[in-house]
């Protein structure tokens, strides 16, 4: 279980806005050597652990630590970016992840200026109402404060 605090330990903005750093710093949460790969090893060596408690303990709280620097790296990414002229946006564009060929040589990158969607908008139907613990009445649409229990006996 996770506790989050809506609160940064330290807010130091920056002077002004950098997207060409901003790009770099992604490689800090993505890279193969990034906080995700580094956080997904620990939480699952974790969940995984067959050993004495403690060593699990001790991954997960790694693991959980690692999500907060994802979180301090990706706030100060997007604090990078506002307010960045228009002009330095477009130069991502032109970036090494951008265009060119893959890391593994298996496959191509290439800049999509103005994505569409590879097929129609799916309409769902709507969920089977067994399958879920939600009342499907008039009466409990809104805030939910009239909501009958779900549950009456134990």
């Amino acid at each position: 279980m996770f506790y989050h605090t809506k609160k940064l330990q330290y807010f130091t903005p920056p002077e002004q806005p950098d997207p060409v750093y901003a790009m770099k710093m992604q490689e800090l949460i993505g890279g193969v050597f990034g906080e995700m790969t580094v956080m997904m090893q620990y939480l699952f060596q974790g969940w995984n652990c067959r050993g004495p408690a403690k060593y699990r303990d001790m991954l997960l709280d790694t693991g959980t630590e690692e999500i907060g620097h994802i979180e301090i790296l990706a706030t100060t990414i997007a604090h990078l970016l506002d307010k960045a002229p228009l002009k330095t946006q477009e130069a991502s564009a032109q970036g090494r992840w951008a265009r060119g060929r893959s890391m593994d040589g298996k496959g191509e990158f290439q800049y999509v200026e103005n994505p569409r969607p590879l097929g129609p908008e799916p309409q769902l139907a709507p969920p089977e109402p067994q399958l879920h613990g939600t009342p499907s009445d008039r009466q409990t649409q809104g805030n939910g404060a009239s909501a009958p229990t779900l549950v009456e006996h134990i």
